[in-house]
């Protein structure tokens, strides 16, 4: 289903339309203030950061996107690679102010850089047992994190890594608070209650108000109880909300972009890896054909805009893009309302200092929820069972995860995977050919192989950098018989050439020149043409020709009929040999490739 542009979208509004996407924006915005406040907690920076990042990417990113239910905002996985990048280099809240906004803005061009590039399609080319390891294990290190929160025992517990963590976290369990172990135990009674008995109301929304208020109730009717000590997030005010233009005066801009350029390409690597996930799960009930480029433009676009106004990185939310189609909405208008929403809410909380009375151990409880509900046993068992690479990449990423930052994890799982990937397509299989009764035939074994004096080699699929050496491998073997005098190659297939290919085409015309020997190109179209004239090669190729002669060893394709300049070409090979009679044995090794 071909996706409505946003001005098709206004030119198509309705009062229909508009009853619809308001229902959903309203759902949309009342799972999103939460959420992002969470998110905000998760990367331990300002929680008005997530709250302004979600009005914001949900209100440039419908400009851009493919999709008409798309919302992006702050992301767990996001947000928590943000948080492991804060606590390897031991950032003080007053540095992270000033390295946020430079992270945002840069994993935003990053996204444009690569929409503009066309680059959106390559990561499919990522195994998913990478996204699956890796929100597996950050699920699992932002439990392991959050239940210091729920315990009121974050002064005693120190995590610079997972193990250093769990063992700081065992200790500090003597230190318990209680009054903080009620609040936590509260909130998930009434989470799950929500959750089983009024599955569409919103829970998460609920459940942090229900407890807020019981909290204020009995810090002002039972002061004895020392309530006072639960601790509340601290409020803000209108002025906070304002960009804050001196932090990028502040900036020392090629120290910070080195120290900041790895994670920054993280987050927007991973971000593209989440939006296209979550692109391909909707598009599965919405019937879209999603534009991975222009989501990628979409999702840099926010982040820009993030960089600016609230400094958090924004990305597809699978669980916000899937409520706003099962709310209805019918236009990306829908995402505008949410974020008018989110925005209405922000303004509230600015002016009624709400959040003060939002216990930290509540929304842990509820952080440790939401990363319970990302560890999906099922997907994790196939990616474990079906084959052994998929089992490795999946363990590799999760394993490295807990040892090193979450955007090297990243790094590390997706070489893995294209090497596994490369490992398929670069693999070539030999066919071998003969002429009987003037057909080219695939050879029986029990056929005797002819001494060959002219080879033909067809070639089809791609000849990139992984499979030039193979290629030039299997030729240089045939060209060691010293009965061959004439090396056809059929290109008319063969497709995505490059330099790789092209020096690998170079050394064998070269090597072959200087035994006397000869190669020729059949079937060749016009993207053979190009790629041989603009590298060289094509020079080199006809340097033994007499142009007086009209002689030439290069033979393009007729469309009408694919074997003509094959034929061609074995007139120049005999004429070169001076034997018409010559024997001529076919090869066919295919470049495999996975198509997507």
């Amino acid at each position: 289903m071909k996706t409505p542009t946003f001005f098709q979208d206004i030119l198509s509004y309705n009062s229909s339309k508009f009853s619809y996407d308001i229902k959903a924006g309203i759902n949309v915005a009342l799972l999103s203030l939460p959420q992002s406040i969470a998110y905000a907690a998760i990367a331990e920076i300002p929680i008005y950061y997530g709250l302004i990042s979600s009005v914001i990417a949900s209100i440039v990113a419908p400009f851009f996107a493919s999709s008409q239910y798309t919302i992006l905002g702050p992301t767990n996985a996001t947000a928590f690679m943000l948080a492991s990048f804060f606590a390897l280099e031991h950032l003080t809240p007053e540095q992270k102010v000033i390295f946020v906004p430079v992270i945002v803005l840069l994993s935003g061009i990053f996204c444009v850089a690569g929409s503009l590039l066309k680059t959106g399609e390559l990561s499919q080319f990522i195994s998913r047992s990478v996204l699956t390891g890796y929100i597996s294990i950050a699920a699992v290190l932002i439990i392991s994190k959050q239940i210091k929160h729920t315990l009121g025992i974050d002064n005693y517990v120190q995590d610079p890594n997972f193990f250093q963590g769990l063992y700081s976290l065992a200790t500090g369990l003597i230190h318990t608070h209680w009054p903080t172990l009620v609040v936590s135990l509260t909130t998930l009674a009434i989470y799950l209650i929500f959750e089983k008995k009024l599955p569409k109301f919103p829970s998460f929304t609920l459940a942090l108000i229900i407890v807020s208020l019981i909290l204020a109730a009995l810090k002002t009717s039972l002061p004895q109880w020392n309530l006072d000590e639960v601790a509340c997030f601290a409020p803000f005010s209108s002025q906070d909300m304002m960009p804050n233009w001196d932090v990028w005066q502040q900036i020392s801009w090629q120290s910070t972009i080195a120290q900041v350029i790895g994670i920054s390409f993280g987050i927007a690597f991973l971000s593209i890896l989440e939006n296209n996930s979550m692109a391909k799960s909707l598009a599965m009930h919405t019937g879209e054909n999603p534009n991975p480029n222009k989501d990628m433009l979409a999702v840099g676009m926010a982040n820009i805009c993030c960089a600016f106004l609230g400094p958090m990185p924004a990305s597809g939310s699978l669980t916000r893009s899937s409520l706003n189609f099962s709310s209805g909405a019918k236009t990306r208008f829908a995402s505008l309302y949410s974020g008018t929403f989110c925005l209405l809410g922000l303004i509230a909380l600015t002016f009624f200092p709400l959040v003060s009375h939002i216990p930290k151990s509540a929304l842990a409880v509820l952080i440790i929820m939401i990363a319970l509900s990302l560890l999906n046993p099922k997907t994790i068992k196939i990616c474990l069972r079906t084959t052994r690479g998929d089992a490795f990449v999946l363990l590799t990423t999760a394993i490295s995860a807990l040892f090193l930052p979450l955007h090297y994890s990243i790094f590390i799982g997706c070489g893995l995977s294209l090497i596994f990937y490369l490992q398929k397509v670069k693999t070539p299989t030999l066919k071998e050919y003969t002429i009987e009764d003037e057909q080219l035939k695939e050879m029986r074994l029990k056929d005797n192989r002819p001494d060959p004096a002219i080879a033909i080699i067809q070639l089809e699929g791609s000849l990139f950098f992984a499979t030039a050496d193979l290629l030039r491998t299997h030729l240089q073997k045939m060209l060691k018989d010293e009965h061959l005098k004439v090396l056809i190659l059929r290109l008319r297939n063969a497709r995505d050439f490059d330099a790789s290919a092209m020096l690998a085409f170079k050394d064998l015309i070269e090597s072959t020149q200087k035994n006397n020997k000869f190669i020729l190109i059949s079937g060749a179209n016009r993207e053979v043409h190009r790629v041989l004239k603009n590298s060289g090669v094509l020079k080199i190729l006809q340097s033994n020709c007499d142009k007086d002669e009209a002689e030439t060893n290069l033979f393009f394709s007729h469309p009408d009929n694919p074997n003509i300049s094959t034929r061609d070409a074995l007139k120049r090979a005999q004429n070169i040999i001076g034997d018409k009679e010559a024997e001529i044995q076919i090869f066919n090794p295919i470049i495999q490739e996975t198509h997507h």
